[in-house]
């Protein structure tokens, strides 16, 4: 195809995406969502499997790696690369998921004494913390303790474990009624209707009482201490069972002593047998979710991209050349947003002292990009040393399973032993199931780093044929909201280099006129204001960049199917289309950044050129007399 053709067809497809998800009998004044979205769902009812942009990515992502793999030629792959594949062959392989085969191996790895090997045998001594620390060892995390790495607030560069009540996901959870219904059917081990009721009430008692020891007061905060000053034995202990060859000189943070104190006699009050039986349903349930779903094709090709995320990240660029390339245009896309950016600063409407400013362009001209979350030197060579003690088996899933789990802990625990390197091309960051599954772009706060994955260079957020007008509004939208989460409320209390800086910060949210800005953003949602100004101030920062660049786009009309649309108003129906999804998805909330709804109104409403460009009459819904915008020129 002719590269004039392709661009065409590209630019063809975009807008006919846009023409097709939009419900013109909506009004875009009273809830522009309904208007550009509104027939979404319609249009991608063939698929109906993704509910966004992202998992739209994803699910054709996995489509695509699931194919490649199935036929893979293993001749000249590199070791990780075959690593990955049997994995997956592993996964593809499964005939029945049988999750109890998970604890007989990790019986046979560990030599636990574990409740489920021992129904009928009296005098068994159960050994609850070490099945806790050995569990931990396998991913599962948040049950009693939360242990994670985290870098030190003066040092950027170094970690530290910290020890913590659960707090991620909004804290502990309570076990849902229908999950472990759901759980126990899948062990194949026939239980009577009142033993069920049984298990139900002990488990559910128990996580009560855990779950009110979140009340609980922490006086002291962190605290920053050496293992071997440990108050508490059972965390000295469960620290060394997790961590391979512990040091006590080392430091470790502290978060929530009493709670710490409290649970532990809180467990103790109750039976071994008990404890073990109920971390043994917990360690199931975290591996069904940490799994693949269903175990299609995709579904393996997806869990493979969690769980060996770089090994991924560069096949995927072996089979797309052709986005390695771009990454020099989404470099360039890039330098205009934060040149953009940095006029404003200095404009400095707010009227900062001049070590506030300093410090502010200080950390914007620091803030780094990172297409593709691979070390870019030597990249092959360094994938088979950090995957090079894998030994995978393609004929056995569960066992590959936890080997990968595991690996996945011990790494996070290795680089307690090194500094992270501030070398973009050096650092990559050590993606979680989470992020290694996702194709959405990310800001790595104490890094300054904002992280694209190459995944993410595909349609409808990106595509190298694609016009500026649409790369602006999609993947420029996303890059400028990542940019500004280095200027939301977290990001200025951490400087450039990564350290966290609370004077600076305390300094800037007392300045009087950012102040009130900041408080009429928390005001829009106060859960989530760190999203709140990145999606309202990254909007503008993506449309201003654009028609800076292009100022004779301004009121130029543009043919999308024969319909003619200002230019300004293709931005915004653009922009809108990372957010749309299905209308039984609208209902669905996210914790950290809200409704996908919410997020389009909020960012628009709070934008004045677009109830301009729109005639939007006082009163209406997409309309603000004053607007919560913090950065601006």
């Amino acid at each position: 195809m002719r590269a004039h053709t392709l661009k065409e067809s590209v630019n063809r497809k975009i807008e006919k995406t846009l023409i097709s998800s939009m419900n013109t009998d909506g009004d875009p004044c009273e809830d522009f969502y309904e208007y550009a979205c509104g027939k979404w769902g319609t249009f991608h009812a063939v698929e109906n499997k993704y509910h966004e942009a992202i998992s739209l990515v994803d699910y054709f992502t996995n489509k695509e790696i699931a194919r490649y793999l199935k036929f893979m030629n293993r001749e000249n792959k590199p070791s990780f690369v075959l690593k990955a594949h049997d994995y997956f062959l592993s996964c593809q392989n499964l005939a029945v998921y049988e999750p109890l085969e998970y604890l007989k191996r990790l019986n046979f790895y560990e030599n636990l004494n574990m409740r489920s090997h021992h129904r009928r045998r009296l005098g068994v001594k159960f050994d609850w913390l070490r099945i806790l620390a050995v569990m931990r060892k396998y991913g599962l995390n948040g049950i009693f303790v939360e242990e994670i790495t985290l870098q030190r607030n003066d040092d950027a560069t170094v970690t530290v474990i910290d020890l913590d009540k659960p707090v991620k996901n909004g804290g502990f959870q309570l076990t849902d009624y229908d999950d472990l219904k759901l759980l126990i059917q899948t062990l194949r081990r026939p239980m009577h209707r009142k033993s069920f009721k049984d298990l139900w009430d002990q488990i559910n008692a128990f996580e009560y009482r855990l779950k009110n020891l979140d009340l609980l007061d922490d006086p002291e905060g962190n605290i920053l201490i050496k293992v071997k000053e440990l108050s508490m034995p059972w965390l000295k202990r469960y620290l060394e069972l997790v961590v391979d060859e512990l040091n006590p000189e080392m430091e470790i943070s502290i978060q929530n002593k009493p709670y710490l104190q409290k649970v532990f006699k809180l467990i103790n009050e109750y039976e071994p047998g008990f404890i073990c039986k109920y971390l043994e349903l917990c360690f199931l349930w975290h591996l069904n979710v940490e799994g693949p779903p269903n175990f299609t094709l995709e579904d393996c090709a997806g869990s493979t991209r969690t769980l060996m995320p770089y090994a991924m990240h560069w096949l995927f660029e072996q089979m797309h050349p052709e986005l390695v390339k771009e990454m020099r245009e989404i470099h360039k896309m890039f330098e205009q947003l934060i040149n953009h950016f940095s006029d404003s600063l200095k404009n400095n409407t707010y009227n900062f002292d001049y070590e506030q400013s300093q410090f502010l362009l200080n950390k914007l001209s620091n803030i780094q990009l990172k297409v593709g979350n691979l070390p870019r030197v030597n990249t092959e060579e360094k994938l088979n040393v950090f995957y090079k003690d894998l030994v995978m088996n393609p004929f056995d899933f569960y066992g590959n399973h936890l080997k990968l789990l595991k690996f996945n802990t011990q790494t996070m625990h290795k680089r307690l032993n090194y500094r992270i390197s501030r070398d973009v091309d050096e650092f990559f960051y050590l993606e979680g199931s989470e992020i290694g599954f996702s194709s959405s772009p990310y800001f790595v706060q104490r890094a300054n780093v904002v992280i694209v994955p190459v995944t993410s260079l595909q349609l409808p957020i990106y595509h190298p044929e694609a016009d500026d007008i649409f790369k602006y509004s999609s993947l420029g939208f996303l890059l400028a909201h990542e940019i500004i989460h280095g200027f939301d409320y977290t990001g200025l209390g951490v400087d450039y280099n990564g350290n966290l800086n609370n004077a600076q910060l305390e300094g800037l949210v007392n300045n009087t006129r950012f102040g009130r800005k900041m408080h009429c953003l928390r005001y829009v949602n106060p859960a989530i204001i760190d999203e709140k100004i990145a999606d309202v101030s990254g909007l503008r920062l993506a449309y201003e960049t654009y028609f800076k660049m292009h100022p004779e786009a301004h009121g130029q009309i543009r043919y999308m199917h024969g319909r003619p649309y200002d230019v300004e108003k293709v931005f915004f129906l653009n922009f809108s289309q990372f957010f749309c999804g299905p209308v039984s998805n609208t209902l669905v909330d996210t914790k950290e950044h809200g409704l996908d709804r919410d997020r389009v109104r909020d960012a628009l409403k709070h934008f004045e050129e677009f109830s301009a460009v729109y005639f939007c009459p006082r009163g209406s819904k997409m309309r603000r007399e004053k607007t919560c915008q913090l950065w601006r020129r």
